[in-house]
C-alpha cells in the first residue's frame, strides 16, 4: 500500500444519495482488510415501504503542486489511511433525548482493488484516490440522520446499537489515543467520523432498487479523530544557538497535557472570518460553514472547552488530572526529531479552549529535552559535554564552586578558588580586580534546605525554586527540559496575542514544529507548575509551527 501526501484536505468524502448503503472509501490507497461482516440493520418487522440506501466514501483531494505552502493539505501514511471496518448508523432524528438508532450496519469485509470483500461492490484506484463502492442495504423509506465511523472502537459500537438514543453517542467520552488509533499490533486503526455533523437522508433520497441506490451518491466528509504532531530540527540549529555558549547534545521530545476526553464527532465552533484577517488586529469570527475549503479557518469545541484552567481560575479545586494526562520528574522522552528519511510522529486527542482559557496548564504542548552543557562556568572552568553542573540565572557552576559560594555567604572572607584563579568575596572592594562581586548570587543560594546545604551532589537533576530565581542541578548526561504550547492558527491568520484559536489542537490537523534555536537553558525537571498564559513576552524556545490536513500547521521554536 502506497503512501499519499495530502494536497487538498485529508477528509474522507462520503457520498450518499437517494438510497442504499454502498460505501466508496478513499483517503489514500488502503491495504487489504478481511474480516467478518456484521449486518445489524435489517428492515425486520419495521413497517413502511422498503428501499435501499448506498454510501460512497471517496477522497477527492487533488495533489496539485509539489511546493509546500502554509496550511497545506496532505495525504496520510498507509497506516493512517487504512480502512478495516465501517460503522454506518441511521437515526430517526437529531434530538439527543428522543432520537434513536433505527439501523446499524457494520462493514468488515473490505478487500482490495483486485479482490473486493463481500461488503464491497467494487474498488477503483485512481492517481490520488481510492474509492470503495459498497453493496446496497435495505431500509424502510423514511427520513434519517446519518453518522459514519471508520475503524470504530468497541466502546463506540456499544453506544450505537439499535434503539440507543442519539445523546448517548454525542456525549463526551473518556478515551485514550490508543483507543482511537491502535490496531492489534501497530497504529493502523484510526477512527474517522463525520466532518460536519449528522447528514440528512430524506425519504425521497431512498431508491426502490439496489442498482439505483448504488448509482446515486450524496457527499459526506469524514476526518480522523486525532491530531498529529511532529518535531524536526533546523540544520543550522547549533549555529543559531551560538549565543548560549554551550554544547548541544541529544534532543528528544514527546507530547504533554493530552486531553482525556473527546467527542466521537467534531463539534462545531466559530470559524475565522477570512475577510477580516489583518496584521495586528484580532480576526473576527463567524458561524462555522463546514466545507473543505474553509478547513484552515476552522476550530472546534471539546468537552473541557472552558472553566478548567487552575491558573486562570485559582478557586477551582477539581484535579486537572481528571481532564488531562501530565508528565513529570526527570523521565526520558521517547521520540527523536523527524528527518526526511525517518519521520517520527505522535498523536493526540483534540484539545481546544475559549480565548481566555489559553493557559499553559490546559494547553497541549510539546516537551523537548536537550543535553546542554555550558562550555565554561562562571569562574572560567571548562566543562566537557555531558558534565554535571549547577545553574543559576544562566550562570554555570561546578559542585565545588557552589560549596565555596555557599560558604562565602556565611563568611565574606572566604577565598574562592576555581580554574587556577582565586577570588575574595568583598563586595565593598569591587575596584580590586582580584575581587568578585557576588551579593545577588550569595543571597539566592543561601539556605541549608537547598540541596542538603550543598553537602553532596544530588542523585538526579533537580530544581530548587526560590523567590528571586531557581537554582538547578543537571546530572551527568541529563537533559534540560522545555515545553512549547502548540499553536493552531498561525500569526498570519490570528496575529493578536491571546486571541481566539491561537492555541489548541484540532482533530485531523498535523502540527509540524521546527526547532530553530536554543538560546536559554531549560529546567532540570519537567515543570510541575506552568502558571502563565500561552502567549507571553518571553519564551525559552524558538519554534516554527506548520500545521498539516492532515491541514498542516507549522510552528517555529526558539528555546
Amino acid at each position: 500500500m502506497m503512501t499519499l501526501v495530502f494536497k487538498k484536505i485529508l477528509l474522507k468524502t462520503i457520498y450518499i444519495k437517494k438510497i442504499a448503503l454502498a460505501i466508496l472509501t478513499a483517503w489514500a490507497i488502503f491495504t487489504s482488510c478481511s474480516n467478518e461482516m456484521s449486518d445489524q440493520g435489517k428492515t425486520g418487522d419495521k413497517d413502511g415501504p422498503v428501499g435501499y440506501i448506498s454510501l460512497i466514501l471517496s477522497n477527492s483531494s487533488v495533489r496539485g503542486t509539489e511546493t509546500k505552502a502554509l496550511d497545506s493539505l496532505h495525504y496520510g501514511t498507509a497506516d493512517e489511511n487504512k480502512v478495516k471496518s465501517v460503522l454506518i448508523v441511521l437515526y430517526n432524528g437529531d434530538d439527543p433525548v428522543t432520537s434513536e438508532v433505527k439501523y446499524r450496519f457494520v462493514l468488515a469485509d473490505i478487500g482490495t482493488p483486485a479482490s473486493p470483500g463481500s461488503d464491497i461492490h467494487s474498488i477503483l484506484q485512481g492517481t490520488n484516490t481510492t474509492t470503495y463502492r459498497t453493496k446496497a442495504k435495505e431500509v424502510i423509506k423514511d427520513n434519517y440522520k446519518l453518522a459514519v465511523f471508520i475503524n470504530p472502537p468497541a466502546a463506540l459500537k456499544d453506544l450505537t446499537t439499535e434503539g440507543e438514543k442519539l445523546g448517548i453517542m454525542t456525549a463526551a467520552a473518556e478515551v485514550s489515543v490508543d483507543q482511537l488509533t491502535m490496531g492489534e499490533k501497530i497504529r493502523d486503526n484510526f477512527l474517522m467520523s463525520n466532518f460536519a455533523g449528522l447528514v440528512n437522508v430524506a425519504k425521497d433520497d431512498i431508491y426502490d432498487t439496489e442498482a439505483k441506490a448504488e448509482a446515486a451518491p450524496v457527499k459526506l466528509d469524514v476526518e480522523r479523530a486525532v491530531a498529529k504532531v511532529t518535531l524536526s530540527v533546523a540544520d543550522n540549529l547549533k549555529t543559531a544557538s551560538a549565543t548560549l555558549g554551550a554544547n548541544i547534545g541529544e534532543i528528544k521530545w514527546d507530547v504533554d497535557v493530552v486531553n482525556r476526553k473527546t467527542f466521537w464527532m467534531r463539534n462545531a465552533a466559530p470559524m475565522l472570518d477570512k475577510n477580516s484577517i489583518s496584521s495586528g488586529i484580532v480576526t473576527q469570527t463567524i458561524p462555522e460553514i463546514a466545507i473543505s475549503t474553509n478547513r484552515i479557518y476552522m476550530y472546534a469545541t471539546d468537552p473541557n472547552w472552558d472553566g478548567i484552567s487552575h491558573n486562570r481560575n485559582p478557586s477551582l479545586i477539581a484535579p486537572l488530572t481528571d481532564e488531562f494526562t501530565y508528565k513529570s520528574g526527570t523521565i526520558a522522552l521517547p521520540l527523536t526529531p523527524s528527518t526526511s528519511d525517518e519521520p517520527t510522529e505522535a498523536y493526540v486527542t483534540e484539545n481546544t479552549m475559549v480565548a481566555s482559557e489559553q493557559w499553559e496548564d490546559v494547553t497541549t504542548c510539546v516537551l523537548i529535552s536537550a543535553v546542554i552543557t555550558p562550555k565554561t562556568t562562571y569562574f572560567g572552568t571548562s566543562l566537557p559535554p555531558g558534565t554535571q553542573y549547577f545553574l543559576f540565572r544562566n550562570m554555570a557552576f561546578t559542585f565545588t564552586d557552589i560549596q565555596q559560594i555557599h560558604a562565602a555567604y556565611n563568611d565574606p572572607e572566604t577565598i574562592i578558588t576555581s580554574a587556577g584563579k582565586t577570588w575574595k568575596v568583598l563586595t565593598e572592594e569591587a575596584a580590586n580586580a582580584s575581587i568578585i562581586v557576588l551579593p545577588g548570587i550569595l543571597e539566592r543560594m543561601k539556605g541549608s534546605e537547598d540541596f542538603n546545604g550543598y553537602t553532596a551532589v544530588p542523585d538526579t537533576s533537580k530544581d530548587v525554586v526560590k523567590s528571586n530565581g531557581t537554582v538547578s542541578f543537571f546530572a551527568a548526561g541529563a537533559p534540560n527540559y522545555y515545553y512549547v504550547p502548540i499553536r493552531h492558527f498561525r500569526d498570519e491568520l490570528q496575529s493578536e496575542s491571546m486571541a481566539y484559536g491561537r492555541y489548541g489542537v484540532v482533530r485531523n490537523s498535523w502540527y509540524n514544529l521546527l526547532l530553530t534555536s536554543i538560546k536559554n537553558y531549560g529546567t532540570g525537571e519537567i515543570p510541575k507548575d506552568r502558571p502563565e498564559p500561552d502567549d507571553k513576552d518571553k519564551s525559552w524556545l524558538s519554534v516554527e509551527f506548520t500545521i498539516l490536513p492532515w491541514v498542516e500547521r507549522g510552528q517555529g521554536i526558539e528555546l
